[in-house]
C-alpha cells in the first residue's frame, strides 16, 4: 500500500540529459541568468552551480509543496557538457508524507485500540477522514503542477542552446 501511495506522490524520476551546445562556464551562466526571469507571473527559482542544479517552477501564491523539482548537475563527457539529473518531489515532502502515511496507521491503530476500551465509534471515522481530505488536497496540488516538468524542460533547453527560443507556455 505504501509504494501505491508515494506512486501517487512521485514524479517519473527517470535520469535526464540535456546536452548543452556552449562550454561548462557559459551553460552555467546561462541557465543561471533563466533564474528569475519572466515574462508572465511565473518564472524559475532554485539554485545554479557546475556542481548542483536545483531549479522548480516559481507561481505567485501557490505552495511549491508538491511542485517537480529538477535535481542536477553539469558532467564533462569528452568535448560535450551535459546537464544530468531527474525530476523529483522536493526533498523535504519526500520526508513529510512517509510520516503522514504512518501517522494516519498509527491513528487507526489507536482509534480501534479506543473502540474496544471506550466504545468512540467515531475515532476511526476521523482518520478516514484526515486522509482523504489530506489525499485529495495533494492530488488537486499535483494536478495544478502538471505542466511544470515540460515548461522547465522548456526553460532548460533554452538556457542551454538546445532548441529554437519559444517562450513556455503556461
Amino acid at each position: 500500500m505504501n509504494q501505491w501511495l508515494w506512486n501517487i506522490f512521485e514524479y517519473d524520476s527517470t535520469p535526464v540529459i540535456f546536452e548543452s551546445a556552449y562550454g561548462l562556464d557559459e551553460s552555467v551562466r546561462r541557465l543561471a541568468a533563466e533564474r528569475n526571469v519572466s515574462s508572465t507571473l511565473t518564472y524559475a527559482d532554485g539554485k545554479v552551480t557546475a556542481q548542483a542544479v536545483v531549479l522548480h517552477r516559481e507561481v505567485p501564491l501557490a505552495a511549491p509543496a508538491v511542485n517537480p523539482y529538477f535535481y542536477g548537475k553539469f558532467q564533462i563527457d569528452g568535448d560535450k557538457v551535459q546537464l544530468i539529473g531527474s525530476f523529483s518531489l522536493h526533498r523535504l515532502a519526500r520526508v513529510i508524507i512517509p510520516i503522514y502515511i504512518w501517522f494516519l496507521i498509527f491513528w487507526k491503530i489507536f482509534s480501534l485500540i479506543m473502540i474496544i476500551s471506550t466504545h468512540q465509534w467515531w475515532m476511526p471515522l476521523f482518520g478516514i477522514g484526515l486522509f482523504i481530505i489530506i489525499l485529495g488536497a495533494l492530488l488537486l496540488a499535483k494536478w495544478f503542477t502538471r505542466g511544470d516538468i515540460a515548461w522547465l524542460t522548456q526553460v532548460i533547453e533554452k538556457a542551454l542552446g538546445i532548441t529554437e527560443f519559444s517562450p513556455p507556455s503556461e
